[in-house]
């Protein structure tokens, strides 16, 4: 029997190779202890990866997700399942987010505590 855990830690693989074989290093957060899934590294580019098997991510976790990429400076993806392969949205912060992103502690300020 198939997990949840295992179907999405399989997906997160497939991921990690799609981005490799377009020239990444790619480092998997497993048990998504932190911000993202995947940490995609090429010659001055850093890539956050989300990984969700069926797409779906609260509006929530979008906005979170974006702030932590607006304050490192890196792209940001949810990616999902698609019938035809991999699927990318790439998330960005809105202004309204920067701006709270500005008053508020970071991501990693809130991590250090």
């Amino acid at each position: 029997m198939t997990t949840n855990y295992r179907r999405g830690a399989d997906f997160e693989r497939k991921v990690r190779t799609y981005f490799t074989k377009r020239g990444f290093v790619v480092f998997r957060s497993s048990g998504s202890r932190g911000p993202c899934d995947l940490v995609a590294l090429k010659a001055e580019e850093v890539t956050l990866i989300q990984c969700r098997k069926n797409g779906r991510m609260n509006q929530a976790e979008r906005d979170s997700l974006a702030i932590v990429g607006h304050e490192l400076g890196c792209r940001v993806f949810l990616a999902w399942q698609g019938e035809k392969g991999i699927r990318l949205e790439e998330l960005e912060a809105t202004k309204e987010e920067e701006l709270r992103s500005e008053r508020e502690p970071s991501w990693s300020e809130k991590t250090r505590r």
